[in-house]
C-alpha cells in the first residue's frame, strides 16, 4: 500500500508537498493553522491525502502494486544475452546486485556508510529521490555490493532473476522505517519504497529493459 502521510517524516513530507506543488498547478497556497500531529507548520501548503497518493503515483515506488508489478515484468523479460549500455556488470551479475542491494534495507546484508557527510547524505537523498531525473551511470558502488570486485560465482540464472522478482514483492510489504542506506543514512519506509523502484529501473535501463 502507498504509505500514508502520518507515516512520512517531517523531511519527507516537506520535500512531497514541495514537488506536489509542482505537478497540482490549481493547488493554491494558504496560511494553515499547525495540526494536532505537528508535521505541517503554519504558513506551509495544505495537501490532503489523496493529493500525496496521487503524487506518490506520478512519482513511482514499490509501494504502488502497479509500479511493483511492472518491475517484475521488466526483470522478467531480462535475459542472460542482455549486454550493458553502461558499467562493468553482465546482467546476470545485475540481477545478484539487486538482490544483494534489497537485502540491505531487509536486514540481510550489512552494508557499511559510505563517508560522506550529514549535509551530503541529505543532498544525495534529495537528488536520487525527489529530483524528476534519471540516475547517472557510473555512480560508485559500495564494495560489499559491487559484483565486479567480489567475483562471486555464479549459480543459475533463472533462479537468480526468480528470487530478484520475489525480493522487489517482500521488500514492498517488510517494515523498513529507519533502516539505513549506505549514502542517505536513516531513511523511511516510503523512502525506501521509492529508493527500490528507482534502484531497478536504473539498472533495467542499463540493460536496455
Amino acid at each position: 500500500m502507498i504509505q500514508s502521510p502520518r507515516h512520512m517524516s517531517r523531511i519527507s513530507r516537506g520535500i512531497v508537498i514541495f514537488e506536489a506543488s509542482r505537478h497540482r498547478a490549481f493547488w493554491q497556497e494558504k496560511a494553515c493553522r499547525r495540526e494536532s500531529d505537528g508535521i505541517l507548520p503554519r504558513g506551509r501548503l495544505s495537501v490532503s491525502s489523496f493529493d500525496l497518493i496521487l503524487l506518490m503515483r506520478i512519482m513511482r515506488t514499490l509501494a504502488n502494486p502497479g509500479d511493483l508489478q511492472l518491475i517484475q515484468l521488466r526483470l522478467s523479460m531480462l535475459t542472460e544475452r542482455d549486454a550493458a549500455a553502461w558499467g562493468r556488470m553482465n546482467a546476470h551479475q545485475m540481477i545478484r546486485h539487486l538482490s544483494d542491494s534489497m537485502g540491505v534495507p531487509l536486514g540481510e546484508i550489512r552494508v557499511a556508510d559510505a563517508e560522506v557527510s550529514w549535509l551530503q547524505r541529505l543532498a544525495l537523498k534529495w537528488a536520487a529521490l525527489y529530483v524528476p531525473l534519471k540516475w547517472r551511470p557510473n555512480f560508485p558502488t559500495r564494495p560489499e555490493l559491487d559484483q565486479c570486485s567480489l567475483n562471486l560465482p555464479l549459480g543459475d540464472f533463472e533462479t537468480d532473476r526468480r528470487k530478484a522478482i520475489a525480493l522487489a514483492e517482500h521488500l514492498s510489504e517488510a517494515e523498513l522505517e529507519g533502516r539505513r542506506h549506505p549514502y542517505f543514512g536513516a531513511v523511511t519506509r516510503a523512502q525506501w519504497l521509492r529508493w527500490g523502484w528507482l534502484h531497478a529501473d536504473h539498472h533495467l535501463r542499463q540493460f536496455g529493459r
